[in-house]
């Protein structure tokens, strides 16, 4: 992945800056059971004050990522399931 994201000029900022953070914050936690992917999470982190649709990007990928392998996939469930659960019920 390309990290240089502090340079982009003229990317449009997410729409919804809460839901990235949210989300981003979620991803600290799978970090303790996935540890490789800790560095991705960090370098999305940077940019929590100011995201932009392409840090966006990367953090649909590290989902991607994220449901794809076993562990991943739960995790990714269950963080969801609580984060998300107020929209739900």
């Amino acid at each position: 992945m390309n990290w240089a994201y502090n340079k982009l000029v003229g990317s449009v900022p997410v729409e919804d800056p809460a839901l990235f953070r949210s989300i981003v914050g979620a991803l600290h936690y799978v970090t303790l059971t996935i540890p490789e992917i800790a560095y991705y999470i960090n370098k999305v982190c940077q940019f929590l004050s100011n995201p932009l649709e392409e840090h966006w990007k990367a953090v649909k990928r590290i989902l991607r990522y994220l449901s794809g392998t076993d562990v991943g996939g739960f995790l990714l469930y269950f963080i969801i399931l609580v984060r998300f659960s107020f929209i739900i019920f």
